[in-house]
């Protein structure tokens, strides 16, 4: 089931459906397929720890190991943020219509480090939202977990962005000249090449 996104603007809603933006959905991907002697495709396999068993490709997808490669109850598992902090993470896309935040520039979006993008297909789009995003406005949506949401829209579709601030500061023409001062050299170089 896909998600759905829901935007309030101007008081009234608008819906997409989300669906990622992967480096294989843009460009495709290739898939390297290992063949025994009889042309046969291999299938990988894993052997338990004492090697008294073997594994298939997929038999350990039900469970959670440690490092040691024990087996981790379900009941004992905690989300955990960067910090190694217990977090209790959120819905990236929470059910409940967002209010759309103010226009940003271009320069506001630039200043994050944008870690996701998301195709948006509309499905009921208010007339005044499009328009303002077929004219190259950027809206902010609210923060989610500490990562920054955008909502653009260009004549290839409507589009979320979700990334961090970078915290870097732009080093524009106004800036003081850091360039090395020019030393004026005052030895004079007397050399006669000739006595070489």
């Amino acid at each position: 089931m896909r998600r759905i996104l829901e935007v309030i603007y101007g008081g009234k809603a608008s819906s997409f459906t989300v669906s990622k933006i992967t480096r294989s959905k843009l460009y495709g991907s290739k898939r390297r397929i290992p063949i025994d002697v009889q042309g046969q495709e291999c299938s990988r396999a894993a052997l338990t720890r004492d090697g008294r068993f073997v594994l298939p490709n997929g038999g350990t997808a039900l469970l959670y190991l440690d490092e040691n490669g024990d087996v981790v109850e379900r009941s004992r598992l905690q989300a955990i943020d960067a910090d190694g902090e217990i977090t209790t993470q959120g819905e990236s896309t929470p059910d409940a219509a967002l209010e759309l935040g103010q226009l940003v520039s271009a320069a506001d979006v630039l200043d994050c480090s944008i870690t996701h993008a998301y195709a948006l297909e509309p499905v009921f789009i208010c007339a005044e939202l499009e328009a303002s995003l077929s004219r190259g406005e950027i809206y902010r949506l609210p923060d989610c977990n500490d990562h920054r949401r955008f909502l653009i829209g260009n004549g290839e579709g409507y589009f979320m962005l979700v990334g961090k601030p970078t915290g870097f500061e732009f080093v524009g023409l106004a800036e003081s000249d850091l360039s090395p001062p020019d030393i004026e050299d005052d030895y004079d170089d007397n050399i006669d090449f000739g006595m070489l």
